[in-house]
């Protein structure tokens, strides 16, 4: 929520992203992982060891043939999320979609494949708590590592409609911390309302930035 709003007072007041803008927002993102560092739980020998067991049984194999599978999965995600911004991009084009709401819907989309896919085997899994801090955690590393890093190395102007973009964000990190916070879970229901929101919001970007 926080870096949300801080997006929202830096990108909606002048449209741009400048080198300072980009060091305060990379410097939130070490101020946030120092503050996960300082409080992090440290979990008992014996419930580390035992939980160490566990993941050797579900994954066997050697630590080098582990690291070959673990690279290449790596580079199929890459390439896929590489084709697949490509060619939904060209297919948006066609269609006279602008760039600015081919951004925020296909390429983020696409850009995203890769935790979906990953918060998916999670949850099939039963590591729901793994699946949801994934994808926070990502959002995270995106707005404030990537932005800010972008911000710092060249200046990032951006389009008017960012404003509407950025308060739909705030929005609905808002309705998600809500759901999350009653009973620290999130519904099959409240899931169907995160999602119609989302689609919502993918039709009003289209309809907005079509010529």
């Amino acid at each position: 929520m926080a870096t949300t709003l801080l997006l929202l007072a830096l990108i909606g007041t002048d449209l741009k992203l400048d080198r300072g803008d980009g060091i305060l927002l990379f410097s939130a993102l070490l101020l946030y992982l120092g503050y996960l560092f300082i409080h992090r739980k440290v979990m008992p020998r014996s419930e580390a060891a035992l939980l160490r067991l566990i993941r050797f049984d579900e994954a066997p194999g050697t630590v080098p043939r582990n690291g070959l599978v673990l690279l290449m999965a790596l580079i199929l995600i890459v390439i896929s999320a590489h084709l697949l911004i490509n060619a939904a991009s060209a297919s948006a084009k066609g269609f006279g979609v602008s760039e600015w709401a081919i951004g925020v819907t296909i390429v983020a989309a696409g850009t995203s494949a890769p935790e979906f896919a990953t918060a998916l085997v999670d949850v099939l899994k039963g590591s729901y708590g793994l699946s949801a801090g994934a994808v926070i955690g990502s959002d995270i590393y995106n707005l404030l590592g990537v932005l800010g890093l972008a911000g710092m190395l060249h200046p990032v102007g951006v389009d008017a409609i960012a404003r509407t973009s950025l308060g739909a964000i705030s929005a609905m990190v808002l309705i998600v911390f809500l759901f999350m916070w009653s009973g620290w879970r999130v519904s099959r229901t409240e899931g169907f309302i995160l999602l119609a929101i989302a689609l919502t919001r993918w039709g009003l970007d289209f309809a907005a930035r079509t010529p």
